[in-house]
């Protein structure tokens, strides 16, 4: 909601300047639709190709955060499986709590608490935490113990490239640029229906901002602060709840 509040308040300013300067006879050009229509085509393009960008970033870092879930359940499976099918006595609890850690340090990392290094220690310390595992599971369970955590690394690895990653700066120069020099070319333009043209320059200069300001915060689904799109980091949660369950149906 917040973009679409910021387009109308800022689209109702654009509009209160735009009579103001009718008023007092300020209106220096006569500009029609078709004459800019160039323009507005050219920045709507610009609009389409941002927007399309950031979405599909914010879309794969939602999709990496439940294949983490995934994966790090995947590999809570296997320790749980591993307290059945062994023959020796193996406490599957232990390592079963530290992926509540691991599910736990990849949020607060996400949500700007913890540090990249934090996070790639812990990652590491699996090694370490499933070491009785590995020693009492089949090969094929160790393979496939490996490669999930050979994945969840992919994914972590992308999210803290996502964090980084940005639409080029001069990509917003030049969109806001186009979308200020529309918008004087309106303000200053003259017109024999004044209410059409009020409803007129209202309803494009709220659409040209809502637009923009989407595009700036999809691109920063990460600061979780200001962002009105943050990523949902609602699978993590869920994912630690699981494994807490599972643990509590132990026998």
């Amino acid at each position: 909601m917040k973009p679409f509040i910021n387009a109308l308040i800022l689209g109702a300013i654009v509009t209160g300047l735009k009579f103001l300067l009718w008023r007092n006879g300020l209106t220096y050009w006569d500009l029609s639709l078709i004459s800019i229509s160039g323009l507005i085509a050219g920045i709507f393009f610009s609009l389409t190709v941002m927007f399309r960008s950031a979405l599909m970033d914010y879309k794969e870092a939602d999709k990496n955060i439940c294949s983490i879930r995934g994966k790090v359940s995947a590999m809570n499976d296997i320790n749980l499986r591993a307290a059945i099918v062994s023959k020796e006595d193996y406490n599957p609890r232990p390592l079963s709590m530290y992926f509540i850690t691991v599910l736990k340090t990849i949020r607060s990392y996400l949500e700007n608490d913890e540090d990249f290094n934090k996070l790639q220690d812990t990652l590491n310390n699996i090694n370490y935490e499933a070491r009785v595992l590995e020693g009492v599971i089949p090969a094929n369970l160790v393979s496939r113990f490996l490669q999930c955590q050979d994945h969840l690394r992919g994914f972590v690895s992308y999210l803290e490239y996502g964090k980084s990653l940005k639409f080029a700066r001069v990509g917003y120069i030049f969109l806001y640029f186009f979308i200020f020099a529309l918008l004087v070319l309106q303000l200053f333009s003259t017109t024999p229906n004044i209410p059409l043209e009020l409803i007129f320059i209202f309803s494009l200069s709220s659409v040209l901002i809502f637009f923009a300001e989407l595009i700036r915060d999809l691109d920063s689904p990460f600061n979780r602060k200001k962002a009105a799109f943050a990523v949902d980091l609602k699978p993590l949660d869920n994912g630690v709840t699981a494994i807490e369950r599972s643990l509590k149906e132990l026998k």
